[in-house]
């Protein structure tokens, strides 16, 4: 085998094995198969253009399985400073039942109490500055008891447009 030949293959075989290397070394330290989604609509962005840092339509993402990593809420990234991707709290990739996946913030957890009422604990902070005694940003029902909640919840000043969600 020629020198040129011979120095070709041995290129072509470490290259091989570094894609496939780095192919296994993704899917397991992401534990999701595929572990890449593209963004395919502007419902991440904040506002019409484009921004670093900031999650744009046609954007490539790692994803991780919810088992590899911690997941924090909107409300909860409020209270603690957590940010991602230009925002309080993490985004999550999920699946629907007809189209293709979902990428969004996750805003609250919500617990059933087994009744028909619900507990979001993380509540208790979601005020206007960040302690359990001054205005709160949020509504839900007559009594606005964060762990006995029933009705139509309403959150205040979400997001960089200060939404009502």
């Amino acid at each position: 085998m020629k020198k040129d030949t011979r120095n070709f293959v041995i290129v072509l075989a470490v290259l091989v094995a570094i894609l496939v290397g780095g192919n296994i070394a993704v899917r397991e330290s992401s534990g999701v198969d595929p572990p890449f989604t593209v963004v395919e609509s502007q419902s991440m962005q904040h506002g019409n253009g484009s921004e670093i840092g900031i999650i744009d339509t046609g954007d490539m993402v790692l994803v991780k399985s919810p088992s590899k990593t911690d997941i924090v809420s909107y409300v909860e990234g409020y209270h603690s400073g957590y940010r991602s991707f230009g925002e309080y709290g993490s985004v999550i990739v999920y699946e629907r039942s007809v189209g293709n996946p979902v990428i969004h913030r996750a805003i609250l957890w919500l617990e059933s109490n087994g009744d028909g009422t619900w507990s979001a604990e993380s509540l208790k902070y979601y005020t206007d500055d960040g302690s359990e005694t001054v205005t709160r940003m949020w509504s839900c029902g007559p009594y606005n008891d964060y762990l006995n909640m029933s009705g139509t919840l309403t959150l205040y000043d979400v997001g960089y447009a200060g939404k009502i969600v």
